[in-house]
């Protein structure tokens, strides 16, 4: 397993997107961290975040509910609000179809698509 690293990155589109970018595991020893991450942001003002995946090696169920807790504290933000997925791996793809997340997590291979998608 590796150890996880975020990096926060501010793009703007048609309005300021927040880039959370991923690098690592997101599992039950680390998920706190995304936590606390989007958490911050959140709270900080941010309403439109994408979830860069591009380098995620591995997620677990800890890490789905992560992304639960993003899209609801992101759902009560206003009109447009929310997050876009950037390059899940083939096996998040799986899973999140396996479990209706893809209904709620649009997903991108292209960052510039998924900051002007807001």
């Amino acid at each position: 397993m590796s150890q996880l690293e975020i990096r926060l990155e501010t793009v703007e589109g048609k309005v300021p997107v927040t880039v959370i970018h991923v690098t690592g595991d997101i599992d039950a020893s680390s998920h706190q961290n995304l936590d606390a991450k989007a958490e911050e942001v959140i709270n900080g003002g941010a309403k439109h975040v994408v979830l860069d995946l591009t380098a995620n090696t591995y997620m677990s169920s800890a890490g789905f509910r992560s992304m639960h807790k993003i899209y609801t504290a992101l759902k009560g933000k206003g009109e447009g609000a929310g997050v876009n997925l950037l390059n899940p791996n083939d096996e998040v793809k799986r899973l999140m179809k396996a479990m209706g997340f893809e209904a709620f997590f649009p997903t991108f291979s292209d960052l510039k698509e998924a900051v002007e998608a807001f």
